[in-house]
């Protein structure tokens, strides 16, 4: 080739331009310039990764017939597993369709709100444990106590549970019995406060022994007035 000689340390590369009488070295390197580019553009790929055709030896296709998709009925209705408060009825498609007809739209399960009676809760009152062994005294001016505890919560409208969790007692006691408390014997009535006309007198009495071990409270009145006249005879008594 004139005025280029092949690379010698690479055959793939492009030829170095030779000095050419009336050309500059700038107008060689154009040159090679231009023919790299020449070169890169001839390479350049063109077309598609995929083509499509049709299958030979099937027949053809003749007019067809639209069939739409059917849905079959409704199953029964189902609970659904534990209580989660739905049920489930399911459907299956009874005919599909073609390459031409509609398909099915809509869906094959649906659920509705239910609670089964098993699951719904229940008024349940507040329960409570049996009362703890008394623990041990000490001494006889010491105390013994015992409790309990909620074993069963209240739900809904239930009852809650009423009482004390511990019961104390003195020591020394002994294994006695429940005993109630008792008032002491009404005092005599007061002067009347009225010499002559309607007035007032009253009297009182006390608690002589306090319940004990769990007896019944005294829950009566400790004070009762009463109207008198001026004789001082009463008139009436009022708690």
């Amino acid at each position: 080739m004139k005025g280029w000689r092949p690379a010698q340390d690479d055959p793939g590369k492009l030829p170095v331009p030779l000095p050419v009488a009336g050309r500059s070295l700038e107008a060689e390197l154009e040159g090679q310039r231009q023919l790299q580019t020449s070169r890169s553009v001839a390479h350049a790929c063109d077309g598609y990764d995929l083509q499509w055709a049709q299958c030979r030896g099937l027949p053809e296709c003749g007019e067809c017939s639209p069939v739409d998709c059917e849905f079959g009925d409704w199953g029964e209705w189902e609970d659904g597993d534990g209580c989660i408060g739905l049920r489930f009825r399911d459907r299956s498609i009874k005919t599909p369709n073609n390459e031409c007809g509609q398909p099915c739209e809509g869906s094959t399960t649906e659920s509705r709100k239910h609670e089964t009676s098993s699951c719904v809760p229940k008024d349940t009152d507040c329960g409570w444990s049996q009362w703890s062994e008394w623990t041990p005294c000490a001494s006889e001016v010491d105390q013994a106590t015992r409790s309990r505890s909620v074993e069963r919560q209240a739900t809904r409208s239930g009852s809650p549970c009423v009482g004390p969790v511990e019961q104390t007692r003195a020591c020394g006691a002994g294994d006695r019995s429940p005993a109630p408390c008792s008032f002491s014997p009404w005092t005599a009535w007061s002067t009347c406060s009225a010499t002559c006309g309607e007035g007032l007198h009253s009297r009182s009495r006390s608690i002589a022994v306090p319940a004990r071990d769990g007896g019944a409270p005294c829950s009566d009145a400790l004070l009762q007035t009463a109207a008198c006249s001026g004789g001082g005879a009463a008139a009436g008594v009022a708690g």
